[in-house]
């Protein structure tokens, strides 16, 4: 199953995108883009990124998304963007994508922004093995980027996932309607 528009899952660190992304792909049958990035995998077998060189991804070609965070690229094509249905992404690369230089494809876009406060997302993020300076520093980037970074992005759906089930449900609804059916 190919959906009509592309949905944007957005929201700071901790915040269950990633989680949510592979709820939805495993319990709907969606597909789940994979990002190109040039930093190394965190761990054996990670998930939503194909990690790649810095000659590699620059051979890609255009990019409809497009950030940098840490030192490293992150990037997707139209084509992937084309043949899929979810994409965790972060504010920047909205705005690159909505960009006049971003995705141009067929797909509509459709952005969901996750909502969980500081205290549960520090709680996840030490649950999934991150050590404090490493949480100390996504919590200073998301204060970045979810500031001004975020300012110009209008969201078709801001939700609290405080509750995982629900939450997909809630989404999972609401793509139905989006997709008309």
């Amino acid at each position: 199953m190919s959906l009509k528009n592309i949905y944007l899952i957005v929201g700071p660190s901790g915040s269950g995108k990633t989680t949510i992304a592979s709820v939805l792909e495993k319990a709907f049958d969606l597909k789940a883009v994979e990002s190109y990035t040039t930093r190394p995998p965190r761990y054996e077998g990670e998930r939503g990124h194909i990690f790649v060189s810095d000659e590699e991804f620059d051979a890609l070609g255009p990019m409809c998304a497009y950030t940098e965070y840490n030192g490293y690229r992150y990037g997707v094509t139209a084509d992937i963007i084309d043949s899929h249905d979810i994409y965790v992404i972060d504010p920047a690369g909205v705005n690159y994508m909505r960009s006049i230089d971003g995705y141009q494809g067929s797909k509509k876009v459709i952005t969901i922004r996750l909502e969980v406060d500081r205290e549960q997302r520090f709680q996840r993020m030490t649950a999934r093995g991150d050590d404090d300076s490493t949480i100390i520093n996504r919590l200073i980037n998301d204060y970045k980027s979810f500031g001004p970074e975020e300012d110009d992005i209008r969201y078709d759906m801001i939700i609290p996932n405080n509750d995982i089930v629900e939450t997909v449900e809630t989404i999972w609804h609401f793509i139905q309607c989006w997709e008309g059916e």
